[in-house]
C-alpha cells in the first residue's frame, strides 16, 4: 500500500508541475500540450505491474487538476482513498481504514525528484531528457528521462490523442510500472469550490497537521 501512495503522489507532482520549456523540438511540443491544460478532470484506471510484467493491482477512480497547486486523486476501487493537494498540503485519507494523514507539500520534496516542482526551465533540462517516439500512429508519445542515476524512476511517459492526455507511464528504479488509462476528460471547466478540500468525518483518525 505504501509503495502505491508514493506512486500517486509521483503521478500527482508530474500533472501539477510539470512544465517544459526547452529548447528541443519535443521539449516544445510537450510544452504546448501541458499549456493547455488550466483545469482537468477524468476518471481513471490505474494498474501496476511487476518487474516481469505480471499485474499486480488495479484500480479504478476520479481525478481532478487545477494549476499551479491544486489536485484530488479519488481511488474509488478496490479501496476507498483520496490524495489531495490544497496548495500547500498534501492529503491522504484513507476511507476504509479512518485515518488521515496530512504533510506540507513541502516536504514532499522528498517523494519526488526536486525537477517536478519547480517550473525553472534551466531546472527541467537539467534533469530530463525529453524525447518524442514517433512509432505510433495517431498519438503523440513523449518520454521523459532523469539524468541523475539516483531518480526514483526510470522513466516517464506521456501519451496524448489529439491533444488530450489519455496515458501516463513510470517505469520506477526498481523496474515496476504503473500504467494510468483516463477517460471522459473534461478541460478548462469551472470547479467546484470544495474539489480540493477534504472534510474529515467525526472519529476519523489524523496524523499531522494543515498549514
Amino acid at each position: 500500500m505504501f509503495k502505491i501512495k508514493k506512486t500517486v503522489i509521483l503521478l500527482i507532482l508530474t500533472l501539477l508541475s510539470l512544465k517544459i520549456f526547452a529548447a528541443t523540438n519535443a521539449a516544445n511540443d510537450l510544452a504546448t500540450l501541458l499549456a493547455n491544460y488550466k483545469t482537468l478532470t477524468a476518471n481513471f484506471t490505474q494498474t501496476t505491474y511487476d518487474t516481469n510484467g505480471a499485474k499486480m493491482q488495479t484500480s479504478n477512480g476520479k481525478m481532478a487538476l487545477l494549476r499551479p497547486g491544486f489536485f484530488r486523486w479519488e481511488t474509488l476501487t478496490p479501496t476507498k482513498q483520496i490524495i489531495l493537494t490544497d496548495g500547500k498540503n498534501l492529503w491522504i485519507y484513507d476511507i476504509d481504514l479512518e485515518q488521515v494523514t496530512i504533510q506540507p507539500m513541502k516536504q514532499v520534496v522528498g517523494e519526488a525528484p526536486a525537477s517536478l516542482l519547480t517550473d525553472s526551465t534551466e531546472d527541467i533540462v537539467k534533469t530530463f531528457s525529453v524525447t518524442e517516439d514517433n512509432s505510433h500512429n495517431h498519438s503523440q508519445w513523449f518520454v521523459l528521462t532523469p539524468k541523475d542515476q539516483s531518480s526514483l524512476y526510470q522513466t516517464i511517459k506521456l501519451n496524448f490523442q489529439k491533444g488530450d492526455l489519455i496515458k501516463m507511464e513510470i517505469v520506477d528504479n526498481i523496474g515496476q510500472k504503473t500504467a494510468v488509462e483516463f477517460n471522459h476528460e473534461k478541460i478548462n471547466q469551472t470547479l467546484d469550490n470544495n474539489t480540493f478540500r477534504v472534510k474529515v468525518p467525526k472519529g476519523v483518525d489524523v496524523i499531522g497537521q494543515a498549514i
